[in-house]
């Protein structure tokens, strides 16, 4: 039995303490499985998976919350067990497969912690719905192999297609599958498939106002010479974005690079050879960004002072760089659950109609960034 003080609103039943007795009173507002998830320190999802019989939670977590909810009036449904090795039951569908898609690299293995914690997402998606997720990395040669293998296998689910480094031109390869699929971090804007990927518009706006509301009116902006799906969406987010202000071409400098620290230092410090016109810099990514600020600090330029940065990612080091990083923060882990949540709704209810979601951004204004040096 729970402790006193937790028993409010729990099903049908109201509870409260006196002296060394609990009173049980009728209530109207219904079932409140929320109040058992954080008082037992677990999901939501988890206390849904138990009062529904499905997998997805251990034995031990199933056993203390089947006693927990069985007290407290409700009709937990029985647990049949997780399927023996080998057998697939009919109709039972538990496993997704997440494929990395890679083209160059540098977006699903050079950057940071940003495809981990996308992945961390899904997998945390996929065990409270009581899934199994694996990954596999595909590239040009093997995709539709790797496809046709999976048409194969009884107990898929679905696919998510994490694809940064994906183009829309190929999407005809996407056909071959033949269970739902979910493109992850590449959104296909012409194509029907679900997608959940980054709110570009509004994370580079932020960015974009940001500067300019301290000031700034001839800006930099670093770009990727690797155009995947969401490097072109960025791109056309900054355009709008400076349309927006009315700042004109003439304002702003382009410049592109491989999207990395290495390349992006390489062609700043090609830039800085001559004059710096502008008095802030708008990276592409968070990598980018580093290599902007190695140049200006070996040019003797002081960021903020001379020259302002922004990124965008808002990856684990950003925050430890001196100065500390201005960045545009992405729901990375929030881009992966949510994928998972599509999918499972897509098994649910077939629709000829794809859902494109977009995941919100938050700008994180750190010391990189300051009033524009005007003189």
């Amino acid at each position: 039995m729970l402790r006193p003080e937790f028993f409010r609103r729990i099903g049908h039943l109201y509870f409260t303490p006196k002296r060394d007795m609990i009173i049980l009173r009728k209530d109207v507002d219904g079932i409140n499985l929320r109040e058992i998830a954080e008082q037992t320190g677990v999901s939501t999802a988890s206390v849904s998976l138990v009062l529904n019989g499905k997998a997805g939670v251990s034995t031990s977590l199933r056993e203390r919350l089947s006693h927990i909810l069985t007290q407290e009036g409700y009709s937990v449904k029985p647990f049949h067990g997780e399927m023996s090795a080998g057998a697939t039951a009919v109709g039972t569908k538990r496993k997704i497969q997440l494929i990395k898609y890679k083209r160059n690299g540098y977006f699903v293995e050079r950057n940071g912690d940003y495809i981990s914690k996308v992945i961390d997402g899904a997998e945390n998606a996929a065990r409270e719905h009581g899934y199994s997720i694996g990954i596999v990395n595909a590239d040009q040669d093997n995709l539709e192999q790797i496809f046709e293998q999976l048409n194969g296998d009884p107990e898929l689910s679905g696919v998510l297609f994490l694809g940064p480094e994906f183009y829309a031109s190929e999407s005809a390869k996407l056909e071959i599958l033949r269970c739902p699929i979910v493109i992850v971090d590449a959104r296909l804007e012409d194509k029907s498939y679900d997608s959940v990927s980054i709110d570009e518009q509004m994370g580079v706006g932020s960015a974009i106002r940001h500067l300019h509301d301290l000031g700034h009116r001839r800006i930099l902006y670093l770009s990727s010479a690797i155009k995947g799906e969401e490097c072109l969406a960025r791109d056309r987010a900054f355009d709008m974005a400076v349309r927006q202000l009315q700042l004109t071409r003439a304002d702003i400098t382009y410049l592109e690079a491989l999207p990395d620290a290495d390349d992006s230092y390489r062609v700043m410090m090609q830039a800085l050879e001559k004059p710096l016109q502008a008095t802030a810099v708008f990276a592409s990514n968070d990598m980018m960004a580093i290599g902007v600020l190695r140049a200006l600090n070996e040019k003797k330029l002081r960021v903020p002072e001379d020259v302002s940065l922004v990124g965008v990612d808002d990856l684990s080091i950003s925050s430890a760089l001196t100065p500390p990083l201005t960045t545009v923060a992405i729901g990375k882990y929030e881009i992966g659950y949510l994928s998972v949540r599509r999918l499972i709704e897509r098994r649910k209810k077939e629709t000829p109609f794809g859902i494109k979601t977009l995941v919100g951004t938050q700008l994180m204004v750190r010391q990189s960034t300051g009033p524009a040096n005007i003189e």
